[in-house]
């Protein structure tokens, strides 16, 4: 069904600036999305293709382990300009654990090299600031990390953690990333520097209907939980303010 509409938007002489892929739960539907933006990529080399491989998250999968080989094959098209996985995902897609710096550099190395991605950005990643190899006075972060063909080495923005299970995070960060990438001529630290502070406000926002919808009580998302994951789903329509937002509050740390 997906490549019999890919057929029909060919027929009518349908053009693609760029293409985002995210969510996909089988194999095949997989496999059929990423020979369609293939073919894409090739009648239109220019075509800006970010691809969020969505698979799971802390160690748990939530779509079938049969997508695993089909999204290694369709990043080593090396057609695919920028991938967004969290630290889980690529390390299902590189089939290593990644622990500290020098892994992850491993990591980075294999996928530029053996998929020719240009752009590797990992929404997050639950190191601590010691085992990438810098100092920070903040113990409760998270990290956002760049790898690109256009930087000597990996660059980190270091992002206050909540504790809480969102739902929707990589979705919307993944679509914000193909804007900004779209509109900065491919700028990837400047581009997620705009990402994650659109993002710490729609997280804001989030929380504050969250508290405000039980009470005084703040809820506390948990993966699996399909009650708190509700209330902490993100809050799309109320933050709509925000997308065009262009303030760059990280500041980018070179891990070498």
């Amino acid at each position: 069904m997906i490549k019999d509409i890919y057929t029909g938007l060919k027929d009518i002489g349908m053009h693609y600036d760029a293409i985002l892929t995210g969510y996909i739960h089988g194999h095949e539907s997989l496999k059929a999305t990423g020979e369609i933006c293939i073919d894409v990529k090739r009648k239109n080399p220019n075509t800006l293709w970010v691809l969020d491989p969505v698979m799971g998250d802390e160690g748990q999968l939530y779509v079938s382990k049969s997508v695993i080989p089909v999204y290694r094959e369709i990043l080593k098209s090396g057609k695919v300009d920028v991938i967004t996985p969290n630290q889980f995902e690529l390390e299902l897609l590189c089939d290593q654990e990644i622990y500290d710096k020098k892994s992850l550099h491993s990591a980075f190395r294999r996928v530029h090299k053996e998929c020719n991605v240009k752009h590797i950005v990992v929404s997050s990643l639950n190191l601590t600031a010691e085992e990438l190899g810098f100092q920070s006075d903040n113990e409760d972060s998270i990290y956002c990390c760049i790898s690109s063909v256009d930087l000597p080495y990996p660059v980190i923005f270091e992002v206050q953690k909540l504790n809480s299970y969102f739902t929707g995070v990589g979705d919307l960060f993944s679509a914000l990333l193909l804007d900004r990438m779209f509109k900065t001529k491919g700028d990837i630290i400047s581009s997620t520097n705009q990402v994650l502070s659109v993002m710490s406000k729609v997280l804001f926002v989030t929380r504050h209907f969250a508290y405000t919808n039980n009470v005084g009580k703040c809820v506390q998302g948990r993966m699996g939980d399909p009650t708190t994951m509700k209330e902490c789903e993100l809050r799309i329509v109320e933050c709509r303010e925000f997308y065009s937002d262009r303030d760059e509050y990280f500041n980018p740390i070179m891990i070498r």
